[in-house]
């Protein structure tokens, strides 16, 4: 997963859960990303300018959802 991009990593984590007991339907998805990704092996993201700057943002709240008891966390990152 940390290699993979980031077009496609729900679909990959979704597939893994199915590699112990695939199915056809399983195989027929799959086939489905490796087309994809095939004919997407040309595009990519270029970052132009001569500054580039990497920012980045985090918030925590400890147990902040009153019904679920449950703590809450979220980022953002900014590149360029």
């Amino acid at each position: 997963m940390v290699c993979t991009r980031t077009d496609n990593a729900h679909e990959i984590v979704t597939m893994s859960h199915f590699l112990l007991s695939p199915d056809k339907e399983h195989l027929n998805a799959m086939k489905w990303i490796m087309r994809y990704l095939r004919g997407t092996t040309n595009l990519g993201l270029m970052f132009g300018g001569k500054k580039h700057v990497l920012v980045g943002f985090t918030d925590a709240d400890i147990v902040g959802d009153v019904d679920s008891q449950k703590s809450t966390l979220s980022y953002m990152v900014n590149f360029a």
